[in-house]
């Protein structure tokens, strides 16, 4: 991949090391002063997100930001690098980080534990940036096994023996893709003699990739975007972890796995060598298996976190299908569903919280009539369901048009088939909730009757985060006078693809 300008920039490092500060001064003065540790966790969000326009500035006219340690991690050098796909990334999680930092300050803050819990997601932000900011290979491995293991810590935060299981298990896979991760780093130093981002391919000419490199690479980016089959920690990470923490992963953590995936095949490996050897045909497969079991799964599921988190699975598969397809729409709806993704199932979560704090209720079975007693929440949960459907105008229309046109390009028109199975199953598992929620008062009545219930609407501190969210599922399509998602995405693709013979 080439890129117009390269420019030294300390900037990146700036933006890692400000979360990553906050949340140990957070833990520190926690001790002392809860009202510091509130102050320090919200700096370290608003910190990065304040350092967004200038990145913006800096690279303007398409350059590059580059820096890079060369004697501080042997044998390349601990390296930073912002192209349009990283910023594309760092926008995403100061925007989303922002809003999802907001509502757990409120969310956690008669919970046991909250300052560990708030500093823990300030480091887990630091170690997203790191990731998508990395220059080369080691680098991204660094942050990507900090980050796993702190976002151990908030997967175990409510210490009842089915966290603790559901924590053990992410950490046993964690440590499955760690090691694969470094494994594929070191064969493919070995035959490259680089691993560093940026320059379109790393292998010389008539050196085949080790297919072990390339297996290894699947395994550690798979298990971290909850790839089938290995998405098994996260169902029970996101039914028995806090609110906030399932909802920062949706966002956040599984899309470092989808990263991860896009640096390997289009970066490392090179558009014209995947094509050539034809290994994206394995991620193909795996990715339309991913959209159908995460579905299906997902219909069965009573517990309201269990059927988001399977749902997100299938959501997964689409980003992975658009990798996997090689042609520039696909890369521009596998992007842009990294978005809308990000808003659309953040704002389910954050809904889900909110009917929790309100009700104290989890399942499905249990949620008739809540939106007569909680329209707003139920409103956005209304229209963050439609939006997983595909509809238009709502942001993952989006994501199925350019995913239908790259399955065109790409010579195979039965996937636009599995799209639109795939949305109806959305609509079988969403659309029962909504309809429950509006129209099944007498259920509401029958689960209450008897007992001191009080079921009122969500408070503003919880409400704003979820309508911002749910606002942002249709503002970019419909009421933005530019949809800056999809215009990065669009760069970022064109970037990849002007380097490609």
């Amino acid at each position: 991949m080439t890129s117009n300008a390269v420019t030294a920039s300390a900037l990146p490092l700036v933006m890692i090391l400000i979360p990553l500060g906050c949340g140990l001064a957070a833990l520190a003065a926690g001790l002392v002063s809860e009202k510091a540790a509130r102050l320090l966790f919200m700096a370290s969000v608003l910190g990065p997100a304040a350092a967004a326009p200038l990145l913006l500035k800096e690279m303007a006219g398409g350059k590059t930001l580059v820096l890079k340690f060369a004697q501080l991690l042997p044998p390349g050098g601990l390296s930073f690098r912002v192209d349009h796909l990283s910023l594309f990334m760092v926008l995403l999680f100061c925007l989303y980080g922002l809003i999802v930092f907001v509502y757990a300050l409120e969310f956690m803050k008669d919970r046991p534990g909250r300052i560990r819990f708030w500093g823990g997601m300030s480091l887990t932000l630091a170690g997203c940036l790191g990731v998508v900011m990395a220059g080369d290979l080691f680098t991204l491995f660094l942050f990507f096994e900090f980050m796993s293991v702190i976002f151990f810590i908030l997967i175990a935060h409510q210490k009842t023996p089915e966290a603790s299981a559901a924590a053990m298990k992410f950490l046993f896979m964690t440590i499955i893709a760690g090691v694969a991760l470094f494994l594929g780093c070191v064969l493919t130093y070995l035959q490259a003699g680089t691993v560093c981002f940026g320059q379109g391919g790393v292998f010389p000419a008539g050196v085949v990739p080790a297919f072990a490199a390339f297996v290894a690479f699947m395994v550690a980016f798979g298990i971290k975007s909850a790839m089938f089959p290995m998405h098994l920690w996260m169902p029970d990470a996101y039914t028995f972890a806090p609110i906030p923490a399932a909802a920062l992963s949706s966002g956040m953590l599984l899309k470092t796995g989808v990263y991860g995936f896009i640096r390997v095949l289009y970066d490392l490996y090179g558009l014209k060598l995947v094509s050539e050897l034809h290994w994206n045909n394995l991620l193909l497969g795996l990715a339309c298996v991913t959209i159908l079991y995460g579905s299906l799964n997902a219909v069965v599921q009573d517990n309201l976190n269990r059927r988001l988190a399977y749902s997100g699975i299938a959501q997964i598969g689409y980003i992975l299908l658009g990798i996997s397809l090689l042609t520039e729409n696909g890369f521009i709806g596998n992007l842009y569903h990294v978005f809308a993704h990000a808003l659309m199932k953040g704002c389910l979560f954050l809904c889900a919280g909110a009917v929790l704090v309100g009700t104290g209720k989890q399942k499905v079975s249990e949620l008739g009539g809540v939106g007569l007693r909680m329209p707003l929440t139920m409103l956005a949960f209304t229209v963050a369901s439609v939006t997983a459907v595909g509809l238009p105008p709502f942001n993952v229309f989006v994501t199925k048009w350019y995913l239908g046109q790259g399955a065109l390009d790409f010579g195979q028109p039965l996937f636009l088939v599995l799209l639109l199975v795939s949305s109806m199953l959305n609509a079988a598992y969403y659309l029962p909730i909504v309809i429950s929620a509006f129209l099944g008062e007498k259920a509401l009545r029958q689960h209450t009757i008897g007992r001191q219930v009080r079921i009122k609407e969500a408070s503003p501190v919880l409400l704003i985060p979820i309508l911002l969210l749910a606002f942002g599922s249709i503002a970019f399509t419909v009421v933005a006078p530019h949809n800056w998602p999809l215009e990065l995405a669009r760069a970022a693709a064109q970037a990849f693809f002007a380097a490609t013979p």
